[in-house]
């Protein structure tokens, strides 16, 4: 086993897990999602990246983890599929501190499927932008997706907001496609978890994926997506996990330590297969 690179957001960065340290200045108050940078330490990273679930997977198979540690723009915490596949993109072609060959997997986190730019074209100029939805768990500018060019594209060929619903998925999906075979083709397998099951749902349409995601499983129960995960027991969120047994109040809604650990044990268990 060579070494295994994690992209995703912040339930790969693995955000809250440092509420587990026993550290000082913890920054209980945080709000559900939010992230402030300056509150957390070199002390704080270091625990986090030692309970998340890919030093877990790559400490089972007695290698190494390369993922996004730095906080920042491009090398830190949150993200999306097309900043996961930028990251990529840096770390091969710009900075170059790594080659293919020194990777067998490439596990893929996708987040939110509404984090990710819908591109369009209209009188032959490309253009992108963000689609609001309800569901959405960032902030996205109100007057992103009533812009005059995206409201021309949609008037020109008579899209509702659910036909650039569907297109966005069938973007995405394409892009995991084309991005998957890439790296195949240059010898990393790539396998994929999702946090929402967006993207599996539109998958099992086509063969191509029925290897490439992995499902997760909490005693014998199966779930395709992290959400799901979550769903089954409240110890799968740090929030309820915390409050629940060790008495801590602290209002972060990420995986907790013990659903890092099923997500290692379910990657664990398919890349062994």
């Amino acid at each position: 086993m060579k070494g295994i690179l994690f992209g995703g957001c912040s339930f790969t960065w693995g955000q809250g897990l440092y509420f587990y340290s026993d550290l000082p200045n913890l920054p209980f108050e945080a709000q559900n999602y939010g992230f402030d940078s300056k509150e957390i330490t070199e002390s704080m990273l270091n625990y986090k990246n030692s309970i998340r679930y890919p030093r877990l997977v790559a400490n089972y198979f007695e290698t190494f983890e390369v993922t996004k540690n730095d906080v920042g723009v491009l090398l830190g915490n949150g993200g999306s599929e097309d900043e996961s596949f930028e990251y990529f993109d840096y770390l091969f072609n710009v900075e170059k501190k790594y080659k293919y060959s020194d990777f067998s997997y490439i596990i893929l986190q996708l987040s939110n499927i509404w984090r990710n730019d819908f591109h369009f074209e209209l009188n032959g100029v490309d253009y992108k932008t963000k689609l609001h939805n309800n569901n959405l768990y960032n902030h996205v500018k109100k007057d992103f997706v009533r812009g005059e060019k995206f409201d021309e594209y949609c008037e020109i060929n008579n899209y509702s907001f659910s036909d650039i619903e569907v297109l966005h998925k069938k973007q995405q999906l394409k892009r995991l496609k084309d991005k998957i075979i890439f790296y195949n083709e240059n010898g990393i397998e790539v396998k994929i978890i999702s946090w929402h099951n967006d993207l599996f749902i539109e998958s099992l349409l086509d063969d191509f994926f029925k290897d490439v995601f992995i499902k997760l499983n909490y005693n014998n129960k199966i779930t395709d997506s992290i959400q799901g995960l979550m769903s089954f027991s409240e110890d799968m969120v740090i929030e309820d996990d915390l409050k629940n047994n060790k008495k801590i109040r602290c209002k972060d809604r990420h995986p907790s330590k013990e659903c890092h650990k099923i997500i290692a044990n379910s990657i664990i268990e398919n890349l062994k297969k």
